[in-house]
């Protein structure tokens, strides 16, 4: 287990963790460090790796554990990812290997927490840094210095996207954008996809839908209507409104399926539109007729 002790305990007024707390802010800003991802199945452990983070100005932090953690990897394209090696479902040793072994995650930095002392095993599979648990503020603040310091997590986001940007490139397989905001759709839809051929991004809000289909130029976009922070007509427009997503084929989805919507969604710019539940069979027919006929355009 990790300690519990309070914020304030002393060892957290320490004029070495001061300044390493006042070094790891300053240089948090200037790499972008905005999402943190952390693999640990105890809320206990968390809660408090989460306070740590935020005490460094990090909020942005993601807690996941189980089955399909490359998926969220994948999916979230984190900036630092912290792993216990104890996990439920998945041996922590073997997603480090995955992820170390993969170019597209392999330069993502990886910080392991564990009861174990097995820094020589995590070293050798690439992990950017070890910590024994029970951990304190200032020997956690420490590691993630340590990472910075030898220059690890500050150049880690560009290459991470340069690497992603390699394998969409050269990778043969259309690249889907997937907003939706259900964790059960996107499960089922990723795995269906993903079991055909295709790559995934997937976007949990309208504005992560318009952010992703800049940055990554999707070959099609599924795009659920009602999403959060920006719902999915007022995506499609804010697309088609960008030079670089006119071309590409949107299909709204939505549950609420009420008349004028098929309009309403072909209005704001979408190519097809489908009513929940989606036979996945079907979509993705309407998936490849889209791509044959862009692919078409091009010659």
């Amino acid at each position: 287990q990790f300690e519990q002790t309070d914020p304030s305990s002393a060892d957290d007024q320490e004029p070495l963790a001061q300044n390493i707390k006042a070094s790891l802010e300053s240089l948090s800003l200037a790499t972008s460090l905005k999402h943190i991802l952390l693999i640990e199945d105890s809320p206990g452990v968390v809660e408090q790796i989460s306070r740590y983070l935020s005490a460094i100005g990090i909020e942005h932090i993601s807690a996941t554990y189980g089955s399909q953690l490359l998926v969220r990897v994948y999916e979230q394209c984190p900036d630092l990812i912290i792993l216990d090696i104890l996990l439920p479902e998945l041996s922590g040793w073997d997603l480090l290997q995955s992820l170390k072994s993969d170019p597209v995650t392999a330069a993502i930095p990886v910080l392991v927490i564990s009861v174990m002392d097995e820094q020589r095993q995590a070293s050798d599979l690439g992990a950017n840094g070890y910590l024994i648990k029970p951990i304190t503020r200032q020997r956690f603040y420490q590691a993630l210095f340590d990472i910075f310091h030898h220059g690890k997590l500050g150049s880690s986001r560009a290459h991470k996207m340069a690497a992603l940007a390699h394998a969409e490139r050269n990778a043969p397989a259309p690249l889907i954008l997937l907003a939706e905001d259900n964790e059960d759709n996107i499960e089922i839809t990723f795995d269906y996809l993903d079991a055909r051929g295709y790559r995934v991004l997937v976007a949990r809000n309208g504005l992560e839908a318009v952010t992703y289909a800049a940055e990554h130029q999707p070959a099609l976009i599924l795009m659920d209507i009602q999403m959060p922070k920006l719902d999915g007509l007022e995506a499609i427009r804010r697309i088609r409104a960008h030079p670089q997503g006119h071309a590409i084929p949107i299909i709204a989805v939505t549950a609420l399926a009420m008349k004028g919507d098929r309009e309403r969604c072909l209005e704001a710019g979408a190519n097809e539109y489908l009513s929940k539940p989606v036979r996945l069979k079907a979509l993705v027919t309407m998936i490849e007729q889209h791509l044959q006929t862009v692919e078409a355009l091009k010659r």
